[in-house]
């Protein structure tokens, strides 16, 4: 074997690994933002149920939606901040009119991985934010 080719299958590994890491780590973080997409469906339909419950209140809606998203934000305190909520109230007519409340939720989820996390967000508004919006939508029927 030449001595020039004794170091080839370092130099093989040095290059492939971190983009084998990089690649993985993509993987891991696409998971967790389909896990967060999970919980902000279920803070969208209890938002929404605590709407109906409460006559369409924001602040009992607002609580709902970010205690269900507080897993993924860590505590219910960051889960305040980084949730939003919006309600739309539609009447339909009828031989039976009908009140919906649809029920939009945003969380800003924050992303585990640094390195993967800004290639992440660039695709969601720019480099350097490590947040990108989480939205799910619910529509239920209110009781008259």
């Amino acid at each position: 074997m030449p001595r020039y080719q004794k170091g080839q299958a370092l130099v093989e590994t040095a290059i492939a690994f971190p983009l084998l890491l990089l690649f993985i780590m993509g993987i891991a973080q696409f998971g967790l933002i389909i896990n967060a997409y999970s919980v902000v469906n279920y803070a969208a339909f209890c938002a929404c149920r605590s709407g109906i419950v409460h006559n369409a209140d924001d602040n009992q809606m607002r609580l709902s939606a970010s205690t269900a998203c507080a897993p993924i934000a860590g505590n219910l305190a960051i889960a305040l901040i980084s949730t939003s909520v919006e309600k739309d109230l539609m009447i339909r007519q009828g031989t039976i009119p009908l009140t919906e409340l649809k029920v939009t939720v945003t969380h800003y989820y924050k992303l585990q991985f640094p390195l993967v996390g800004k290639l992440f967000s660039f695709f969601w508004g720019g480099l350097g934010i490590q947040r990108i919006p989480v939205r799910a939508s619910c529509v239920m029927r209110m009781e008259n």
